[in-house]
C-alpha cells in the first residue's frame, strides 16, 4: 500500500470512525444471530466489538508494538487511534512505521461496504453461504487465504461481493474476518473460494438479544425469493465448479406443496357439498377442521348462502325458521334485560350492605373507644380506693 496524502488518511481514519459508532449504535453487540439453512444446518454467531478493529482493517497491535500507542484494551486502543489520527500519519510519513503495518490491504473496500457486511443478513439479500473444507481443494496452493469454517456472502449494489467469515467456537460461531472482492475481480476469487466447495442459502434468520428482547426479530424467506437463490446457485455451480445442498429446503418445500394440493381437493370438496345442500335448501354447518382448511373468504361466502337461505327464500318452512330464530333473538334479549335489572338491583343491595358495614365498623371503633375511657376509670378508682385503704389502716 502506498502512502496516502494527509487529506485522505484523515478521510479514512473518519470512515472507520463512523463505522465504529454505527456497530455500536445500530448493530447491537449483544445480538445472537441464528440462521437456518437450507442443507439442514443450523448457524449460530456473535460479531464481537473486540473484533471490530480487524474487520475495520486496523493493525493496532503493530502500533502498540512500535509504541506508537499505548497497549491497553483493544476498543481503548482504537478509540486512541482515532483521538490522534495526526501523530499517527507523522509517525507514518516519518518512517517510523510503514503504512500497510496499521491498515491490511483492503482496509479502504472494508470500510466502504463494512456497514453492508455487517448489517442484519436478510435470506434473500444472501449470495451464497459456503461450508469451507480445505480438503476439498487438495490440489491448489492458495487455500491458507481460507481460513474460516463458514463464508457468508452477500452481493453490493455496486458489484462488489461482501463476504463475512465465521469461525468454529464451541457450539456457535464467532465473526473471524470479512473481506470485499470487487467488481473487477469477482470470477477470479469466487473461484477460489467456492470450487469444489459445498454451497447454499438460508431460509430463515432470527435475532435473539437477551440483555433487550426489543431487539428481538425473525424473518423467513418468501417462495419467490427461494426461487431465485436457487436459480442464482445453480448459476454460480455452472461457472465455478461449486456443489449445491438444499436438500432440507426441498423436503419441506415438497412437503408444503403435497399439504397444498391436498387443501386444495378437500376444498373442492367441501364446496360441492355445500352446493349440494343449497339446491335442497338446507343449511351447510362447516365443522372446526373445515374451517381451518377455507379461509376466511370462503367461510364468509358459505355463510352469506346460509343467510340467504334462512332469511330471504319466502318458503313455508324458511319462513318458520326465520319466525324461529325471531323469537329465540326476542327470548334472548329479554332475558339480558331481566339480568341487567336484576345486575342493577343486586348492585343498590350491595351499596346498602356496605354503607351498614361502615356505620358497624363506627360503632365498633366507637365501643372500642369507650371500653378503654372506661378500663381506665376503673383504673383509677382501684388505685384511689387502694390508698384510702392505706391511710385508714396508718391511722
Amino acid at each position: 500500500m502506498e502512502l496516502m496524502t494527509r487529506g485522505k488518511f484523515d478521510q479514512l481514519v473518519d470512515c472507520i470512525e463512523d463505522n465504529y459508532n454505527y456497530f455500536i449504535n445500530e448493530c447491537y453487540p449483544d445480538n445472537v444471530y441464528n440462521l437456518s439453512l437450507a442443507d439442514g444446518k443450523r448457524v449460530t454467531y456473535t460479531i464481537k466489538p473486540t473484533n471490530i478493529p480487524h474487520l475495520l482493517g486496523v493493525k493496532l497491535d503493530n502500533l502498540a508494538n512500535k509504541n506508537i500507542i499505548k497497549r491497553e484494551p483493544i476498543l481503548d486502543m482504537l478509540n486512541n487511534f482515532i483521538e490522534n489520527k495526526y501523530s499517527i500519519y507523522n509517525s507514518i510519513r516519518d518512517n517510523k512505521i510503514s503504512i500497510s503495518e496499521v491498515f491490511s490491504d483492503y482496509v479502504i473496500l472494508k470500510n466502504q461496504d463494512f456497514k453492508e457486511i455487517i448489517k442484519r443478513p436478510f435470506p434473500n439479500n444472501i449470495y451464497f453461504i459456503c461450508e469451507y473444507d480445505s480438503t476439498r481443494n487438495y490440489i491448489r496452493k492458495d487455500i491458507e487465504n481460507y481460513t474460516a469454517d463458514i463464508y457468508i456472502a452477500k452481493k453490493n449494489d455496486n458489484g462488489n461481493i461482501d463476504i463475512l467469515g465465521l469461525i468454529k467456537n464451541s457450539n456457535h460461531y464467532d465473526v473471524q474476518t470479512n473481506r470485499v472482492i470487487s467488481s473487477d475481480n469477482v470470477d477470479k476469487e469466487i473461484y477460489e473460494l467456492i470450487s469444489r466447495q459445498v454451497i447454499t442459502f438460508a431460509t430463515k434468520l432470527e435475532i435473539t438479544n437477551n440483555k433487550n428482547p426489543l431487539y428481538n426479530y425473525g424473518y423467513h424467506i418468501s417462495f419467490q425469493d427461494k426461487d431465485n437463490i436457487l436459480k442464482n446457485l445453480i448459476d454460480l455451480r455452472g461457472k465455478y465448479d461449486a456443489n449445491i445442498d438444499t436438500s432440507t429446503s426441498h423436503k419441506y418445500d415438497n412437503y408444503g406443496y403435497m399439504k397444498k394440493e391436498d387443501n386444495k381437493k378437500k376444498i373442492k370438496e367441501i364446496l360441492n357439498d355445500v352446493k349440494n345442500a343449497t339446491i335442497k335448501g338446507e343449511v351447510y354447518v362447516l365443522s372446526i377442521e373445515e374451517e381451518e382448511i377455507l379461509g376466511d373468504a370462503l367461510i364468509d361466502f358459505i355463510n352469506s348462502v346460509n343467510d340467504q337461505l334462512c332469511f330471504k327464500n319466502y318458503s313455508d318452512n324458511n319462513d318458520k325458521r326465520y319466525s324461529e330464530l325471531f323469537t329465540h333473538n326476542k327470548e334472548l334479549s329479554d332475558n339480558v334485560e331481566n339480568l341487567s335489572k336484576e345486575n342493577s338491583t343486586l348492585k343498590d343491595r350491595i351499596s346498602e350492605l356496605e354503607s351498614e358495614k361502615n356505620k358497624l365498623i363506627e360503632e365498633r371503633d366507637i365501643y372500642k373507644e369507650n371500653t378503654l375511657v372506661l378500663d381506665n376509670v376503673q383504673q383509677q378508682l382501684l388505685l384511689l380506693g387502694n390508698n384510702i385503704k392505706v391511710k385508714k389502716l396508718g391511722k
